[in-house]
């Protein structure tokens, strides 16, 4: 299967003034990772339910040979790692109410539901040793856990050095991603375009239904088609233009005036990465991880991602392997 991991760095900032607060050195790495390592799972577990609804746990597993029930959260001191399964999960506040079967069907008792999963997130945190920046990794299945995840860790932090925030940024190495905008195969340029109104589409799609829509036009390229837009969006890319001004893409009703954007999903030296150009000063980059073993729920195998995001940091040189 492939698994989809977003990169992020994180400062530990001073709430009041923003400034940086915490360097990972010496007895305050280890004052935190040992902090870390204690209470991430039982602080995960505990977090109470926003106004959403949703739950949050650590995943387990039966381990086959002990036959006992295990966390997947582990850490490793000398690469101050830590890591394990977020999970998301809803409907935590919904009761399952029971009736008598006469014909009075009085109420006979309730039991809470059971909480319905939504996702499992592999995630990974590295520390920096050295420097005032650490290194957030978290697997996209199918919806980002960025939020959830770094508001969870924010208040776990806040219990050890109260009045802290975590400033979190998109990870991103331009020249890495050049090589795929500018050297790579595009296998696929998606448009997109949000927030669309029915009433402002209904000759050409129809629909009944009154709402807002978002729509993509993916454009699968082949021939001249890859080498002419290339060119353009590398130029957009350089010159931080908007990648809706081209032409082509303005042909198809996609434009900067509507909030469109571009999604491309380009090869290069063998690798494939999806490039979310919704801002040509913010790329969002989804590191895309091939060949991850699948466990029978579907969900990422824990030591498969793992590796392979191991082996992403060290292709990206961001210094900590």
């Amino acid at each position: 299967m492939t698994a989809k991991v977003e990169i992020f760095t994180f400062n530990i900032l001073n709430k009041s003034n923003n400034d940086v607060k915490i360097k990972f050195e010496d007895e305050t790495l280890k004052e935190i990772f040992k902090y870390l390592k204690k209470n991430i799972p039982n602080k995960v577990n505990q977090f109470p339910p926003g106004k959403d609804k949703k739950t949050f746990k650590i995943d387990t597993y039966i381990d086959e040979k002990s036959k006992e029930k295990k966390s997947y959260f582990e850490f490793s001191e000398p690469n101050n790692r830590l890591e394990g399964v977020f999970v998301v999960g809803s409907d935590a506040d919904k009761v399952l109410k029971f009736t008598s079967a006469d014909k009075h069907k009085k109420e006979s008792g309730q039991k809470e539901k059971g909480v319905n999963i939504d996702n499992n997130h592999y995630f990974q945190i590295l520390f920096i040793e050295g420097s005032d920046t650490g290194i957030i990794v978290l697997e996209k299945n199918q919806k980002s856990c960025k939020k959830e995840f770094c508001n969870i860790l924010e208040s776990i932090l806040n219990q050890l050095y109260s009045g802290v925030q975590l400033s979190v940024k998109q990870f991103i190495e331009r020249e890495f991603y050049m090589n795929y905008l500018k050297d790579g195969n595009y296998n696929s340029i998606t448009c997109v375009r949000k927030g669309v109104k029915t009433e402002s589409n209904d000759g050409i799609l129809n629909i009944i239904n009154q709402g807002t829509y978002k729509i993509e036009t993916k454009l699968t390229t082949s021939g001249d088609l890859t080498t002419r837009i290339k060119t353009k969006i590398v130029n957009a890319f350089e010159d931080h233009k908007n990648f809706i001004e081209i032409p082509e893409f303005e042909d198809l009703n996609y434009n900067k005036d509507n909030g469109s954007y571009l999604i491309i999903n380009s090869e290069y030296n063998g690798k494939s990465r999806t490039i979310d150009l919704s801002n040509v000063l913010k790329v969002k980059p989804i590191y895309d991880l091939d060949d991850v073993k699948e466990n029978s729920d579907g969900n990422s195998n824990f030591k498969s991602i793992r590796n392979k995001v191991n082996d992403l940091l060290t292709e990206l040189d961001i210094h900590i392997y």
